[in-house]
Order: structure tokens, then C-alpha cells, then sequence
């Protein structure tokens, strides 16, 4: 999808933060893990890979393979990488850290946040790189 959705920490309702001024889509499922708190001082962003696009607002039981270090106009801003558990979509049993994702996969990540905000006015993004 091209919309950013972010929690209400008022009404705990999942809101349209925006649509994407870009063409591209997020390059898989995009949204935070719940009772977290980011360095950002919002809930920690998390990015699951699955040929499947889960509905927004859905809770998915997922584990973490590595994490893409970012920094923006308000700062550090890191994306968790993860994937569905075995039991909801086994297609990436296979993966146990960043180093089993295909460097296309990689690839397309990395070039989706450098250049995801280039089209909003007073907004840039640096990538610094993966980790596991």
C-alpha cells in the first residue's frame, strides 16, 4: 500500500497519517509493534515480509530477523525487519537472519526508504544499513 497509517495515543484508533507523494508502495507490510516505544517517541516501526498483504490494524505474530538503521528530519528512526512465525506463513521457514534474505529483497528495502520521502517539502531520509 502507499498509506502510512499511525496509532492515536489518545483514542487508540489506527489513523491515515498520509499517503505516499511517491508512486511506490511500502515494499511489504508496514506498521509497529504494540507497547513499544521508539527512539522517535512513537511505537517501533516494523517492516513483516510475506507474500501476503495483511489487512490494516492486523495483529501478526511475527519474528525478527534484523533491523535497517535509519535517520531523518527528526532523527533516528530504525525499521524492524521480521517475519509472519511458521504457523501463518511458512514460505520463509528457511530465514533465521538478514543474511538468508536475498540481496534483491535487500535491495528493494533499501531503495524504498531513500527515496520514499523525496517529494515531501523539508523531509529526507539517510539509510546507514542492515544489521541482524
Amino acid at each position: 500500500s502507499n498509506i502510512k497509517y499511525e496509532l492515536d495515543k489518545e483514542s487508540g484508533a489506527l489513523m491515515v497519517d498520509r499517503v505516499l507523494y511517491g508512486a511506490q508502495n511500502y515494499p511489504a507490510n508496514y506498521g509497529f509493534v504494540p507497547n513499544t516505544l521508539g527512539s522517535d517517541g512513537d511505537p517501533v516501526d516494523v517492516l513483516v515480509l510475506s507474500d501476503v498483504a495483511f489487512q490494516a490494524g492486523s495483529v501478526v505474530k511475527a519474528r525478527l530477523v534484523g533491523v535497517l538503521n535509519m535517520e531523518d528530519e527528526s532523527g533516528m528512526d530504525e525499521k524492524l525487519l521480521a517475519l509472519p512465525i511458521d504457523k501463518i506463513d511458512p514460505t520463509h521457514s528457511y530465514v533465521k537472519d538478514i543474511d538468508d534474505l536475498s540481496k534483491h529483497t535487500l535491495d528493494k528495502i533499501k531503495h524504498f526508504f531513500e527515496t520514499y520521502k523525496d517529494l515531501e517539502p523539508n523531509k529526507w531520509v539517510k539509510v546507514k544499513g542492515f544489521e541482524n
